[in-house]
C-alpha cells in the first residue's frame, strides 16, 4: 500500500515547494499526468544572519525573507490560474519571479 505522502501526491492538483535550495522532484511529478509543481527558492535567514553584527541586522535578515515569501504568496492566484501549462513552465515562471524578488 502506498504511504500517506504518495497518496497525497496522487490526489494533488498542485504541489508548492518553498525552500532555499533547488528542489529535486521525482520524474512522475514532472510528467504531463502529474500535478502542477511550483517551486520557489528563498534565502536561508539563519545563514544570512550569520554575517550580521547586531540583533537588529539579524532580525532584518528574517524580515527580508518574510517579505519575499509574502510577495510570492500574492502571485499564487496568477500562477495557479494558468490551466494547461506544463509544470516545468510554471516552475520556470516562479523561479523567474523569485529572481526578480531577489534583485
Amino acid at each position: 500500500e502506498r504511504d500517506y505522502v504518495h497518496r497525497a501526491i496522487d490526489r494533488a492538483d498542485v504541489i508548492l515547494s518553498v525552500g532555499h535550495d533547488t528542489v529535486e522532484k521525482p520524474p512522475f511529478l514532472m510528467g504531463p499526468k502529474g500535478p502542477k509543481v511550483i517551486h520557489v527558492g528563498f534565502d536561508d535567514p539563519p545563514k544570512l544572519a550569520e554575517a550580521a553584527e547586531t540583533e537588529e541586522a539579524r532580525l532584518d535578515c528574517y524580515r527580508r525573507v518574510r517579505d519575499e515569501i509574502k510577495a510570492f504568496v500574492k502571485t499564487l492566484p496568477g500562477l495557479l490560474g494558468k490551466s494547461g501549462q506544463d509544470a516545468r513552465d510554471v516552475q520556470s515562471e516562479s523561479t523567474r519571479r523569485n529572481d526578480a524578488i531577489n534583485l
